[in-house]
C-alpha cells in the first residue's frame, strides 16, 4: 500500500481520531500533512518494529531470564541522573560566570553597556545580548537537530525530515525542555548572585565555587531562598535557546587556552569543556525525550496498525474460491 493510504488506513481505525496522534480531525488528509503527525509517522516507522523486537524479548527472558521491568527502572533512575548532573553543570557555569547573558536577572542591577537591559517577566531584565544568544541557539539547535534525525533516519524524505526537526524544536517543546532539565536550578542561581553582594563579590575569574559534586546540593539549598521564577511558556523555552547560544559561543567562538601552566588557564580549559558537554547534552536530552515520547506512545497503535495492514494485504491476496456446482 502507499504511504498516503497505509495514513489512511490508520485513521479509519477509529472514525475521526488519528490513532497515532490521539486527536479528533475533521479532514484527515490536511491532518497527515502537519508536523505532528509526520514526524509520529517517521519515527514510528523506523523504530517501532514490532515482531522482531517481541521475538528478541521472549528469547532474552526464556533463556536468560532477564527481568526487563527492572532494566526500566535502571535505565529511569539513569536518565534522571544524567538530567540532574547536567542541571549541576549548567547551575555550575553560572557561578563561573561562563554564562551571563542568557539568565534573568533582577531589574535593578545596572545593564552591561551602553544599551539598556530590556524587559522580561516582571521584576526580571535580560541583558542587551539576549536576543542574539537566542538567534545563535536557534540555529545551532536546528542544525545540531537536522544532522543527527538525518543520522537517525536515513530513509526518510525531505518533507519527513523537515517536519521532524519542526517537531522537535516548537517553542511547546522548549518550554517541556526547560523544566525537564532543570534549568530553573541555574537561573535561581543566577538571581541570587545578583542580589547576594558577596556572591557577585566572588565572581572573579580566579574564584572556584564548591565543585560540581556540591553544586546541584546548593542549587537546591539556594531555591528556598531565590526570587520567586515566575516565566511564561514562551520565557522559558526563549532561556534555554540563550543558554544553547551563548555556550555555543563560548566554545565555538572564545579563544581556547593552549596549555594549563598557570590556574587561571587550568579553570578556562575545564569552563569550556564543561560547555561544550553543557551544550550538547541539552541537544541531545531535547531530540531523547521526544523521540522516546512518540515510540512509548505510538508503538502499540503501531502494531496494532501493522497487524491491520498485513490482514488487508491478505485478503486481497487470497485467490477467490471456485464457485459451487449448479449439478448434483
Amino acid at each position: 500500500l502507499a504511504s498516503a493510504s497505509a495514513q489512511q488506513l490508520l485513521h479509519q481505525q477509529r472514525d475521526v481520531t488519528c490513532l497515532l496522534c490521539d486527536e479528533e480531525v475533521d479532514d484527515f488528509e490536511a491532518h497527515r500533512v502537519t508536523d505532528a503527525h509526520t514526524a509520529r509517522f517517521t519515527v514510528c516507522q523506523t523504530l517501532a518494529a514490532p515482531q522482531k523486537h517481541e521475538a528478541m524479548l521472549k528469547q532474552m527472558w526464556d533463556h536468560l531470564r532477564l527481568d526487563f521491568d527492572a532494566v526500566a527502572e535502571v535505565n529511569a533512575e539513569k536518565v534522571e541522573r544524567r538530567r540532574n548532573r547536567l542541571a549541576s553543570t549548567v547551575t555550575y557555569l553560572v557561578q563561573r560566570s561562563v554564562l551571563l547573558h542568557s539568565i534573568p536577572r533582577p531589574e535593578d542591577v545596572e545593564g552591561d553597556g551602553p544599551a539598556p537591559a530590556a524587559a522580561f517577566a516582571g521584576p526580571l531584565v535580560v541583558s542587551k545580548q539576549f536576543d542574539k544568544m537566542e538567534l545563535l541557539g536557534e540555529l545551532d539547535l536546528s542544525r545540531v537537530v537536522t544532522d543527527r534525525c538525518a543520522r537517525l533516519f536515513p530513509k526518510a524524505s525531505g518533507a519527513q525530515l523537515r517536519a521532524l526537526v519542526d517537531f522537535i524544536t516548537a517553542r511547546w517543546q522548549l518550554e517541556v525542555a526547560h523544566d525537564l532539565l532543570g534549568l530553573q536550578q541555574a537561573i535561581a542561581e543566577g538571581l541570587r548572585q545578583q542580589s547576594d553582594p558577596a556572591a557577585r563579590a566572588a565572581r572573579t575569574p580566579g574564584h572556584r565555587p564548591t565543585g560540581l559534586g556540591a553544586a546541584e546540593a546548593e542549587a537546591k539549598a539556594n531555591a528556598a531562598t531565590a526570587p520567586p521564577l515566575k516565566l511564561s511558556g514562551a520565557q522559558r523555552a526563549r532561556v534555554l535557546l540563550a543558554i544553547i547560544g551563548e555556550l555555543h559561543l563560548r566554545t565555538d567562538g572564545a579563544p581556547k587556552p593552549t596549555s594549563v601552566g598557570g590556574k587561571a588557564a587550568a579553570d578556562a580549559l575545564v569552563d569550556n569543556v564543561l560547555a561544550a558537554h553543557a551544550a550538547e547534552n541539552i541537544e541531545s536530552e531535547l531530540i531523547y525525550h521526544v523521540l522516546q515520547k512518540i515510540v512509548d506512545e505510538g508503538t502499540p497503535v503501531w502494531h496494532e496498525f501493522k497487524e491491520s495492514l498485513a490482514a488487508m494485504s491478505l485478503a486481497r491476496t487470497r485467490p477467490a474460491a471456485p464457485p459451487l456446482s449448479s449439478k448434483p
